[in-house]
């Protein structure tokens, strides 16, 4: 599937989330770990609902943060977080 048209789903099973003002932790409860998201790479991990590109993805948070995201950095956030299985 071409990058462009690629849209990531964050994974909502077997993970308990709580939110921390703009921060987010994530426990997986598959692996015993937990992690810690900043504000960016929540509101990353947040858009990946399977309905949004990278592109759209960072046009969002772009908007919700007031300041311009760039694909590289939604595509950097996406790698992480798919290492650790977040997505």
């Amino acid at each position: 599937m071409p990058e462009n048209n690629y849209k990531p789903v964050a994974r909502r099973q077997d993970v308990l989330t709580q939110d921390f003002d703009r921060e987010i932790l994530i426990y997986d409860l598959r692996t015993n770990k937990a992690f810690s998201l900043n504000e960016t790479s929540a509101l990353v991990w947040r858009a990946c609902d399977g309905t949004r590109t990278i592109a759209e993805i960072a046009d969002r948070i772009s908007v919700q943060l007031k300041s311009l995201v760039s694909e590289d950095f939604v595509r950097l956030a996406l790698e992480q977080l798919r290492k650790d299985d977040l997505i």
